[in-house]
């Protein structure tokens, strides 16, 4: 039996995909008679076994300290120690392992310079844009010098794309064999299912994530002003939430058929997958885009961003650049068209699940190590 200690910055009660992923990992890990320990951030007030909350208050330097702290004291002599991210997570988990030997995995699902760039307004360059740029000024060589002292020290590295891996083999070509892709798998997804009829009129169009500036949401919420004001009849969900919200619908403010529903659970999801024709992800980048994956699940097509990490074997997918707004306006207005949305959506397939979890890749670790 070995002692794990999985370090996250989100775990339930609190929601969302890595709190899921985590959480059933940490569940499977138990029931395969591991020792396992969750540090992650949360109300510290909250009480469950095997799980230590660290508060999120104070300024940054002051909640890695925490954090590392509690990976110190919680640390035995054979633990191997997982973290999920390199910004929140492990950069104290770092710190908590200098002069240990500690087995260090790391786990990465997103690119946090690009992202951090994008959402402070400094940059609108895709993932892929922003890394071919020459490196400058002490802020660059200092977040590249993280993911250096991070990865140099893990002992292997799972990423949930090859998008990801090719950005990370850029700082560092010699981590090729360190690193492993194990894409995201969705939990259990409804069977319901589009019929298989004519798109509605108005065409409706379906997103569904975050309102945050890598969703590149204003753009698009430029692309359909201009369908409606051209006399396309279309429609848009909007399911979920975030800093972006407001000023996506100031720009539909006077578009008929815009409608922001908020965050829903997965049962009104797929009510909403089911009713719609057409998935848009017209995300700058878009590391996993599940969205695809569970619209595609449900019958329903879907216009993606050519900036993204999903494998080969998709149909019934188009892929677009998330600079071309001309792009996207000719390919909404010609699915419009039944026969053409008709061509796009007989092409749908989901290739075949790929082997492997999280949990999974943990254990051959300790089997190989």
């Amino acid at each position: 039996m070995s002692h794990i200690l999985l370090c996250t910055g989100i775990y339930p009660p609190e929601i969302g995909g890595p709190a899921t992923v985590i959480a059933q990992t940490a569940q499977s890990l138990r029931q395969a008679g591991h020792q396992v320990t969750v540090v992650t951030y949360g109300d510290h007030h909250t009480i469950q076994e095997n799980v230590v909350y660290i508060p999120r208050h104070g300024s940054i330097l002051t909640r890695y300290l925490r954090f590392a702290r509690a990976v110190r004291l919680h640390i035995e002599r054979d633990t191997t120690v997982l973290a999920t991210d390199v910004f929140s997570v492990g950069i104290p988990v770092r710190l908590a392992l200098v002069g240990r030997s500690n087995f260090f995995l790391l786990r990465l699902g997103g690119e946090w310079r690009w992202e951090r760039a994008v959402e402070s307004g400094r940059s609108q360059m895709t993932l892929r844009e922003f890394w071919k740029r020459p490196a400058s000024g002490l802020r660059d060589m200092g977040e590249i010098g993280i993911y250096h002292w991070l990865i140099n020290r893990a002992r292997r590295v799972t990423v949930t794309s090859l998008l990801l891996k090719e950005i990370l083999l850029t700082i560092n070509q010699r981590w090729q064999n360190k690193i492993d892709v194990l894409p995201n798998k969705l939990s259990m997804i409804s069977e319901a299912q589009r019929q298989a009829s004519p798109p509605h009129t108005p065409f409706r169009l379906i997103y569904v994530g975050r309102f945050v500036r890598v969703k590149n949401l204003v753009f698009f919420a430029n692309v359909l002003r201009a369908l409606s004001l051209s006399g396309q009849s279309v429609a848009c969900t909007f399911v979920g939430d975030g800093p972006m919200r407001q000023e996506v619908e100031r720009v539909l403010d006077d578009i008929p058929h815009m409608q922001f529903v908020g965050t829903k659970n997965a049962e009104e999801i797929t009510r909403l997958f089911v009713d719609a024709d057409l998935l848009v992800l017209p995300s700058l980048s878009d590391i996993c885009p599940n969205a695809v994956i569970e619209a595609l699940a449900h019958g329903v097509p879907a216009l993606c961003t050519n900036e993204h990490g999903l494998s080969d074997g998709y149909g019934g997918v188009e892929f677009i650049s998330p600079h071309d707004q001309e792009g996207w306006t000719q390919a909404i207005r010609s699915r419009i068209d039944p026969a053409q949305y008709e061509a796009l959506r007989s092409t749908m397939h989901l290739p075949a699940a790929g082997s492997g979890n999280l949990t999974e890749w943990i254990i051959s670790f300790f089997q190989t190590r």
